[in-house]
């Protein structure tokens, strides 16, 4: 049920938002997303994970009510940019995240997020003696198969903050510094996937 709720999230979401464009329709719209999100913290606790998103879907749905739920404006009027604060909200919320079909908005931020495009990233270690050399917390983590060793960003991040890394390349380089900064002669690399 779970994997069926995934994979229906988008469709759900994007259909729950086109009740919002309706007067008549916008309170149930404003409900349906309400819910949604309620499943989704459902799966999020009973998982034990994502608990960092947990103040941002409630900032979510709190905006939710109280922008639309008494709104009377009608579906036309939400097309009129006429002041720069709706000019502003057009750019965050449509401009930007479709700049990211031509690769210029984060994948986690844009319309990607579960698309396949968004790569994880994977740190291996070339010398096995390197490992000896980092601090227990990053050790700890530090996973073999069939005699290569690597460091699973994913994993990583989900053990220590319970929730997904940060799907962008410029991220994992960025941990692969930090993890090199123990190394005398590093020697790891990246691996995507």
């Amino acid at each position: 049920m779970r994997v069926s709720f995934t994979y229906a999230l988008p469709f759900l979401e994007a259909g729950f938002g086109l009740l919002l464009l309706f007067v008549k329709t916008r309170k149930i719209g404003v409900w349906l997303i309400a819910i949604m999100y309620l499943f989704i913290l459902t799966t999020f606790l009973k998982g034990v994970f994502g608990y960092a998103v947990i103040p941002l879907m409630a900032f979510n749905v709190l905006t939710l009510f109280l922008i639309f739920y008494n709104s009377k404006m009608k579906a036309k009027e939400l097309f009129i940019i006429n002041d720069l604060k709706i000019g502003v909200i057009y750019v965050i919320t449509i401009i930007l995240p479709l700049s990211n079909l031509f690769g210029f908005y984060d994948h986690i931020l844009g319309f990607s997020y579960f698309s396949g495009k968004s790569k994880y990233g994977r740190i291996h270690f070339e010398n096995k003696p390197d490992i000896q050399r980092l601090p227990n917390h990053i050790k700890n983590i530090v996973r073999e198969y069939e005699e290569y060793y690597y460091i699973d960003l994913n994993e990583w991040s989900s053990r220590t903050i319970r929730v997904m890394v940060y799907l962008e390349i410029r991220v994992y380089k960025k941990i692969k510094s930090h993890v090199d900064s123990y190394l005398d002669n590093p020697n790891t690399h990246l691996e995507l996937y």
